[in-house]
């Protein structure tokens, strides 16, 4: 579970989330250099006007997304 919720395949993400989907997508065939974009792995969640950060791995809004690791 992440943040409470139900884990799901990358596969499901597009008909859950399709923003976070395409922005995923997007970083995962991105032929530049993805470090110049200043991803973490984190996201941030508005939750009525509340912006949480939920880590994608454990410490993930301290982990620099790289070529080598995206």
């Amino acid at each position: 579970m992440l943040g409470g919720r139900r884990l799901c395949a990358f596969d499901e993400l597009s008909q859950l989330d399709p923003e976070l989907y395409r922005n995923l997508t997007f970083v995962k065939k991105y032929d530049g250099d993805v470090s110049d974009l200043s991803l973490t792995f984190s996201i941030d969640e508005d939750f009525m006007g509340k912006i949480n950060t939920v880590d994608l791995v454990p410490g993930g809004r301290t982990i620099q997304v790289t070529n080598d690791n995206k």
